[in-house]
């Protein structure tokens, strides 16, 4: 078969192609400016590319080895010019040319079995499909380069070119070695054609065979490292084939995990964009099922969904295949179909195609926001190649470093650690925010001697090994040197054995208070606010900034606290009355009142 491009389709075929990369890398270079990741797979891929690039094979973010991170060898040459231009940005702007290009590969597809109309009509299908906007703005993933290699392959393969074929086997592999289970499909199929016979033999046993290398024995050989096997198949004793003597085993557990509404629903949903369309042709659609098996077998929560990055690589075998089965029909139902998929995929991308013009568009991920500034703060205060952990929407800014972590826990023992501390603004004003999974652990935190706080946002606190905890941002609460234990033992109203409230000024919504250490205090201490006998409002005092452990007799300090208009129209109405409490709700001592009056100056 030919391998041209019909002509007059060329050109809205580019345009199109031209348009999907502009849109796509327009999305997720905003991300990434704005600083707006939720996880880490940018910074992972990011960290290895700059990482192999440089010599360094290791993955600090997962503890592993690449080869045990899909062997990308792909990420080589991008890391080489990520050292020049910026890993993130040059990772980001490969993923999206590679998946816009596909538009032509598979277009030429189209094209042979419609013509022009055929041409457009592919191109549109993989642009319209509700993937592809949301994996191209959201991370990056070495298996979104090898759509494109994958894309030409299936072109080889349409056209009978065992060279091309060949050479887009290897072009996938590149880029992800678990894909290989898919090359191996192809390889079986492409033994339907006199042409292909020997080799789609040699792709079958080859990717067969290098499948299991990678899966066998990259765990063995980088023992103790985490991969993405045992992430997703760890209830399958870490791989996909462990589903066969599970069912042996324990049936329950294999039928409740498929007879979940989602998983049920799947095939339907990925079919259902295409009209149903690739179920006219079996044998291709084969070429597919690799990934929507692993899909389905996942424990992942993300992989039945349309938007993940796992349906990626079934899509443009999908395509081939509704492309092949509507051209099969008879000619007065052939161009309906065609179109009809069409449609279909255009609805599927209204409807949640993470576009634009897609209901499901997340448009404030692309836009700065409060959250871009005090990320971008933070960020500027890490030095360059200073090891670090971090929340992962930080992760990609800080992947061109040998040592980069996941925030803790687990601790690294780097010298910046980043804690996200953005729970304080949902729960804040409620005993609830010291029963949160998250604040017990900032309080550990603050409350080690070893670390001190350099930089303060609304939602994030950066730490500095060896910094003193009392010093740098902590120092501002701090109106006085330490007056000794028996200057400060018996003044101010005694909230419990530990401080002291001196007196406190309320300006609006403004409330200081000037505190009176009489030692150091519990860690999860905080203070009640209010008129009543046991006030409701709950704040942490000195921003939660400074642990109360850290306080010496003899200390003074001043402590501000926001109050809701509510709480400081009560409190100028029926004056001020603090408790202290700890996170089982109860005062410090069992002897300590519920909470005390303090006057206003």
């Amino acid at each position: 078969m030919v391998a041209v491009m019909p002509p007059s389709a060329r050109l809205p075929v580019a345009g199109l192609g031209l348009g999907l990369f502009v849109l796509q890398l327009w999305h997720a270079l905003a991300r990434l400016s704005s600083i707006h990741h939720a996880t880490f797979d940018l910074a992972m891929y990011s960290r290895l590319a700059w990482g192999i690039a440089g010599g360094d094979g290791w993955l600090p973010i997962l503890d592993t080895h690449f080869i045990a991170a899909h062997a990308s060898v792909a990420l080589l040459p991008l890391g080489l010019l990520g050292r020049l231009l910026g890993t993130p940005e040059v990772l980001l702007t490969a993923q999206a040319a590679c998946l816009a290009a596909v538009v032509w590969p598979l277009s030429r597809i189209g094209g042979r079995r419609f013509g022009a109309p055929g041409a457009v009509a592919a191109a549109l299908l993989w642009a319209l499909y509700p993937n592809l906007g949301h994996v191209a703005a959201y991370e990056f993933h070495p298996g979104s380069l090898a759509m494109l290699p994958l894309a030409f392959g299936l072109d080889a393969l349409d056209r009978r070119d065992g060279r091309a074929l060949g050479w887009s086997v290897v072009g996938v592999l590149a880029c992800r070695a678990d894909f290989a289970l898919m090359t191996a499909v192809i390889g079986v199929v492409a033994l339907r054609q006199d042409a292909l016979v020997g080799v789609g033999r040699r792709i079958a046993v080859g990717s067969a065979a290098y499948f299991a290398l990678v899966a066998l024995l990259a765990p063995r050989l980088f023992e103790g490292g985490v991969t993405s096997a045992s992430l997703h198949f760890g209830h399958w004793g870490g791989s996909p084939l462990g589903v066969i003597p599970a069912l042996l085993t324990r049936p329950g557990d294999v039928l409740e995990h498929f007879a979940q509404t989602l998983r049920l629903l799947y095939p339907l949903k990925v079919l259902a964009p295409l009209l149903l369309l690739p179920l006219l042709r079996p044998w291709l659609l084969l070429i597919a099922l690799p990934p929507l098996a692993l899909n389905l077998l996942s424990a992942f929560p993300t992989t039945v969904h349309l938007y993940s990055h796992y349906l990626t690589p079934a899509i443009a075998p999908l395509i081939y295949a509704a492309l092949d089965g509507a051209a099969g029909a008879s000619l007065r139902l052939r161009t309906g179909l065609l179109w009809g998929a069409v449609m279909c995929a255009g609805a599927g991308s209204i409807a949640a195609g993470g576009y634009p013009w897609s209901r499901d568009y997340p448009a404030s991920a692309f836009v700065p926001d409060a959250a871009t500034a005090d990320r971008a703060a933070v960020l500027a205060a890490i030095p360059d190649g200073a090891s670090v952990q971090a929340p992962d929407p930080l992760l990609p800014h800080l992947s061109e470093r040998r040592v980069v972590h996941r925030a803790p826990p687990p601790e690294r023992g780097t010298e910046f650690v980043v804690l996200d501390v953005a729970h304080r603004q949902r729960f804040g004003g409620t005993a609830t925010l010291l029963r949160t999974q998250q604040e017990p652990q900032v309080q550990r935190w603050l409350a080690r001697a070893d670390h001190g706080v350099v930089q303060v946002s609304d939602s994030l606190l950066l730490l500095r090994r060896g910094g003193d905890p009392r010093a740098g941002v902590a120092a501002r609460y701090f109106t006085g040197g330490a007056a000794g234990p028996d200057r400060g033992a018996g003044s101010g109203a005694v909230l419990t054995d530990c401080l002291a409230v001196t007196g406190a000024t309320l300006e609006g919504a403004a409330l200081e208070l000037r505190l009176r250490a009489r030692g150091g205090c519990p860690a999860d201490l905080a203070i009640r606010l209010g008129s009543a006998e046991r006030p409701e409002h709950v704040q942490l005092l000195f921003d939660g900034v400074l642990s109360p452990v850290h306080l010496r007799a003899g200390d003074t300090l001043r402590s501000t606290h926001t109050l809701p208009p509510e709480v400081s129209a009560t409190i100028a109405r029926g004056g001020l009355r603090i408790g202290a409490l700890r996170t089982s709700g109860a005062p410090p001592n069992k002897h300590d009142p519920p909470s005390v009056a303090v006057t206003l100056h």
